[in-house]
């Protein structure tokens, strides 16, 4: 699974349109994208291994060793 498939996947769960990466970095452009989705939280995809999801709504923090895993949490929390 690539890196924008787990995106693409992540925003179906949390409901959201689609998922844009941003493009630049920096303090002062913050938006979607870079690993933010608006209203939930932020997910970090290092690595195939590491992958790190803190998200406020639905609640969920946790480091993940495969994007496999990382799905099926947010999915699991995200259905109830």
């Amino acid at each position: 699974m690539t890196k924008e498939e787990f995106f693409t996947a992540v925003a179906a769960y949390l409901g959201e349109p689609e998922y844009n990466e941003t493009i630049g970095y920096g303090r002062w452009r913050r938006g979607a994208g870079g690993g933010r989705f608006i209203g939930h939280g932020v997910i970090r995809y290092y690595n195939d291994s590491n992958i790190l999801v803190l998200l406020v709504t639905p609640h969920l923090a946790g480091k993940f060793s495969s994007p496999e895993d990382a799905l099926n949490a947010i999915k699991s929390v995200s259905i109830q």
